[in-house]
């Protein structure tokens, strides 16, 4: 792409974010991330963006206009009509297309995430190179909803704070299917965040997710390894933390979307060790992007498993 075109590009970006509504904290960071996802497509941003300036998400019709305009000029460029340009273009437009119809939704969607920001903070800087381009090569890959979804969040996250998504949560977003997804919010449906996230895991309740304790939660052993394989989970399902210190000083903590105050409910309590898997940096990085439901059954057993223990979540 000409200097020119990616002066061209970059102003009909500005153009769409204004359109959005895309809060000024973050516009420099979005454009830049959009820029460097779907800049560099043959003749395809203008066209996105002329749509989705006057409707925030392409429609399937106009997605199909779209394909049709990147075809013609893909075989253009290739000389016509000729043999070798059909070929050309059969072995390589539905992959192209395919790919930049994934971005493109990606980054809509991070558009809509980052216009729902009333009050966000001054990010010190933006996205990194690196980081883009292990991004785009996940991301273009993906066509389910609630994948590019995923990568919607993290990419609206690391654009308001540089630095919360690591690359290799980037890959692990890429890599992850159905089943482990499943798994992965029936774990964030019951674990208990301390510290601002400085340990994050699912109290076995007394007894050891070895054992199948935590089976009737949507996490047996067998799902615990299918979370350990894909990096999410610590490699010691029976590691424990002493819960005594958070609850003397009361100290917050999150649990199924709730932040809750953990507190002695006996003052004599010394030492209560809490034991149960626990997620990898790469797991807690992911939490950040889920929305747990609160499973009830599992919230009346560990209110008990912690009074017993002599704490209480108020």
């Amino acid at each position: 792409m000409s200097e020119s075109e990616e002066e061209n590009v970059a102003a009909s970006l500005l153009e769409v974010v204004g359109e959005i509504g895309v809060p000024d904290p973050v516009q420099k960071g979005f454009l830049k991330a959009a820029n460097r996802l779907i800049g560099a497509a043959i003749d395809i941003p203008a066209a996105w963006l002329e749509g989705f300036a006057s409707d925030h998400r392409a429609s399937a019709d106009a997605r199909r206009e779209l394909q049709m305009a990147a075809a013609k000029k893909i075989s253009a460029e290739f000389g016509g009509s000729s043999d070798l340009a059909n070929r050309a273009f059969a072995q390589q437009a539905s992959r192209i297309l395919r790919t930049q119809v994934n971005l493109e939704d990606v980054v809509a969607r991070t558009a809509e995430e980052l216009a729902s920001d009333s009050q966000p903070d001054n990010p010190s800087g933006s996205p990194s190179d690196d980081w883009l381009e292990t991004f785009r090569a996940e991301a273009e890959l993906r066509s389910e909803e609630d994948v590019q979804s995923a990568f919607s969040r993290i990419l609206a996250g690391e654009i308001r704070r540089p630095g919360t998504f690591s690359i290799r949560t980037i890959r692990a977003i890429g890599q992850m299917d159905q089943q482990t997804a499943k798994i992965f919010q029936n774990f964030a449906n019951v674990c208990v965040s301390v510290a601002g996230g400085f340990d994050v895991r699912v109290p076995s309740l007394g007894g050891n997710a070895h054992q199948n304790r935590l089976g009737g939660f949507g996490l047996s052993f067998g799902d615990l390894n299918i979370l350990q394989e894909n990096g999410l989970v610590q490699n010691d399902y029976h590691s424990w933390l002493e819960y005594s210190q958070f609850a003397r000083y009361r100290v917050p903590l999150e649990y199924a979307g709730s932040s809750l105050i953990l507190s002695l409910s006996n003052p004599n309590t010394s030492s209560v060790r809490v034991n149960g898997p626990a997620l990898t940096a790469v797991g807690r990085e992911l939490l950040k992007i889920t929305d747990p439901s609160e499973n009830k059954k599992y919230t009346i057993e560990l209110k008990s498993f912690l009074d017993g223990a002599g704490l209480k979540l108020e």
